[in-house]
């Protein structure tokens, strides 16, 4: 289903793309506008990307060759998600010659956050968590602490000493999380979900700035070791 969104200012025409866990994304933004279209299903990112891409054109009267950056959810995430998303941004970037800017996938659940600073920690399936820390500066966010791999049970107290923790790793491992007296842990916003609406901020700043990369830069960041684990984590969404 197409969403309709937000009245934008001086937006470029951007096309953005996550296909980072579960649930996928795509919007347009063209002409002051941003449309938005989801989906379900891991196993399925490849075909449904370029398909709801293709709805949201449509609906858009927008060409690719029309579009003037592609900015997609460079993870860590799913290791299926990542390579499908990854793969439909090179393929379209050098199909059109368009320039691509690579967002951190948990500076998304930031985004969506009201708060001087936020942990980010997204479920790496295997009882670990992807997690990072940023700091709030005006409408973008700074990196304090880079993503890296945790055992929720073991998070160091410089990434959870923030205004609060969102992401679908403290959802699940919140009993374990909570466990820990030893660390002083802020509050737990739940329900936080990626989506590729919050890719444009991010985006929109670094393409007005001139940091895009060429199509073949589009390249995952895993985070975790795919030499050990390539074969369990092929075997999950």
């Amino acid at each position: 289903m197409i969403h309709h969104s937000v009245t934008l200012n001086h937006s470029p025409t951007m096309l953005l793309i996550d296909t980072a866990t579960e649930q996928g994304s795509v919007c347009l933004t063209h002409d002051g506008h941003l449309v938005s279209s989801e989906w379900s299903g891991a196993l399925k990112h490849v075909e449904s990307v370029l398909q709801h891409i293709k709805d949201l054109l449509s609906e858009g009267r927008v060409n690719m060759a029309d579009i003037e950056v592609i900015a997609f959810s460079q993870g860590p995430g799913s290791f299926t998600g990542l390579r499908a998303g990854c793969g439909v941004t090179q393929g379209l970037a050098l199909a059109y010659d368009i320039p691509v800017i690579p967002v951190p996938t948990l500076l998304m659940l930031a985004q969506q956050m009201d708060y001087p600073s936020v942990t980010v920690l997204l479920d790496a399936r295997m009882g670990q968590v992807y997690g990072a820390r940023y700091q709030r500066q005006g409408l973008l966010w700074q990196e304090t602490l880079p993503a890296g791999l945790y055992e929720p049970q073991s998070l160091p107290q410089e990434l959870v000493d923030s205004s609060v923790l969102v992401g679908s790793g403290a959802d699940i491992y919140q009993a374990q999380l909570t466990a820990v007296q030893d660390k002083r842990l802020p509050p737990m916003v739940s329900g936080i979900q990626p989506h590729a609406r919050w890719l444009m901020n991010y985006a929109l700043n670094e393409f007005q700035q001139g940091r895009t990369l060429c199509a073949d830069q589009a390249i995952p960041v895993y985070v975790r070791d795919k030499v050990a684990l390539t074969t369990l984590e092929r075997q999950q969404p």
